[in-house]
C-alpha cells in the first residue's frame, strides 16, 4: 500500500485546503472557528494558517523556512498573537507556550478546569488596535470553549467590529459552550479525527519506533492525545490502570447490586485524581466502540484488539443501544466533572445508569 504523504497538519489536509481556497479568493472572513475532537490537530492547524497568510514566499502553501514562518512557528512573531487558558488568572502563559513550541498537540486545558481570562482578551485587544509589524495580524485563542463569560462578552465586542486586516482563529472542542453570538460571527472549520495512518505518522516524528507508533494509532480513536495517554497508560508501573478500572466499571454496571455500585464506584471517584479518572473515562469510551464495532461486524480495527476476549465477553452483555446510551453518559460525565462536582457522586450515577437499562432497557427518550 503506498503510504499518503502528509502537509504540516497531518490529517487535516482537508481544513487547511478549504481555507486556503477561500484566502485566496478573498472570501476568508475576519473570525474562524476552529473544531474538532481533543488532540486532532487544531492549535496546529490554527499556526499553519497564520503561516500561510504571513509567509512572503510565493506560492499557496507556507514556506516553513523563512523568518516569518519560523518566529511563527516558535511562537514568537510579534504580528501572532496567542492565548491560551489558565489555571489563575495571574499564571504565566509563557510556561504553556514553551510546552506548544515543543509539542502542539499538547492538552493546554488543564484537565478542563484552565480559563481564558479577560485581562488575556483586554490584551489580545490592545495588540489588534495596534499597527502591524509586517502587514497584517493574526490571533489565536486556544480552547475558546473555556472563555470565562466576562472574557466571552469582552471578546464578542472585538469580532462585532473588528480590526482592519485581523484574523482571529478560535480553536474549539465543545462549540456549543461558547456564546451563540461568538458562533454566528466565525466560519467554522471542522477538524476530523485522524486516521490511523496520521496518527503513527504524528508518533513517528515524536520519536517513536515504528510498531509502536503503529500499535499506539490503533486505540488513540483518532486523537495523538488519546495514543499518548494510552502509552502512558502501557508504560505505567504498578498504580491504577484506566483500562482496567474502565472495564471493571463496565462490568460493575452490568452485575449489581445497587449498594456494591455505590460503594465501588464512589471509592474509585474518591480515590483517583481528576487526570486519572478522565483517562478511566477514556477507556471505557474505547471499550464501548469496541462493543459498538462488535455488533457492526467491523470488529478488525478494534482499541483494545490485545483483548479480544474482554470485548466478545463484554459484547454479548451489552447492545448497540446500551452501548451508544452509555457512551453519551461518559460524555456527559467528562464534561460535568471539569465543574465543581463531586466525581465519587458522577461516577456512582453513571454506573448506576448502565445497571438500570440493562435491566429494564435503555430510556425511550434517550434512543
Amino acid at each position: 500500500m503506498t503510504q499518503t504523504v502528509y502537509g504540516p497538519v497531518p490529517g487535516q489536509e482537508r481544513a487547511l485546503a478549504m481555507v486556503s481556497r477561500a484566502r485566496q479568493r478573498n472570501r476568508l472572513g475576519h473570525a474562524l472557528l476552529i473544531v474538532g475532537p481533543n488532540g486532532v490537530g487544531k492549535i496546529a492547524l490554527a499556526l499553519e494558517i497564520a503561516r500561510q497568510r504571513h509567509c512572503t514566499s510565493p506560492g499557496e502553501n507556507a514556506c516553513q523556512e523563512c523568518a516569518i514562518c519560523r518566529r511563527i512557528t516558535l511562537l514568537g512573531h510579534p504580528d501572532v498573537f496567542v492565548a491560551t487558558p489558565l489555571a489563575r488568572k495571574d499564571s504565566d502563559q509563557g510556561e504553556i507556550l514553551e510546552r506548544l513550541r515543543k509539542d502542539l498537540y499538547a492538552p493546554v486545558d488543564g484537565g478542563g478546569s484552565a480559563k481564558v481570562f479577560i485581562g488575556q482578551i483586554r490584551d489580545l485587544n490592545r495588540w489588534a488596535n495596534m499597527q502591524a509589524f509586517e502587514g497584517h495580524k493574526t490571533a489565536i485563542v486556544c480552547n475558546a470553549d473555556h472563555l470565562r463569560d466576562d472574557a466571552a462578552n469582552a471578546l464578542l465586542k472585538t469580532l462585532e467590529e473588528p480590526p482592519d486586516d485581523t484574523l482571529i482563529l478560535l480553536t474549539a472542542e465543545k462549540p456549543h459552550a461558547l456564546l451563540p453570538t461568538i458562533r454566528s460571527r466565525g466560519q467554522i472549520v471542522q477538524c476530523s479525527p485522524l486516521s490511523s495512518e496520521a496518527v503513527a505518522t504524528i508518533l513517528r516524528a515524536r520519536g517513536f519506533a515504528e510498531t509502536e507508533a503503529t500499535s499506539l494509532a490503533q486505540v488513540a480513536a483518532g486523537s495523538v492525545h488519546q495514543a499518548l495517554t494510552a502509552a502512558g497508560d502501557q508504560g505505567s508501573d504498578g498504580g491504577i490502570d484506566p483500562r482496567e478500572n474502565g472495564l471493571a466499571m463496565l462490568n460493575l454496571g452490568l452485575s449489581g447490586p445497587p449498594h456494591l455500585i455505590v460503594e465501588k464506584a464512589e471509592n474509585v471517584g474518591r480515590s483517583s485524581s481528576s487526570e486519572e479518572l478522565d483517562r478511566m473515562l477514556a477507556w471505557m469510551l474505547l471499550w464501548l466502540r469496541d462493543v459498538w464495532s462488535v455488533h457492526c461486524q467491523s470488529a478488525d480495527s478494534l482499541a483494545n484488539a490485545d483483548r479480544v476476549e474482554d470485548v466478545y465477553k463484554l459484547s454479548e452483555k451489552i447492545d448497540i443501544p446500551l452501548a451508544t446510551y452509555m457512551a453519551e453518559k461518559v460524555e456527559t460525565v467528562q464534561e460535568i466533572l471539569s465543574r465543581n462536582v463531586s466525581p465519587a457522586a458522577a461516577i456512582s450515577d453513571l454506573i448506576l445508569s448502565e445497571y438500570s437499562s440493562a435491566r429494564r432497557g435503555v430510556p425511550i427518550a434517550e434512543r
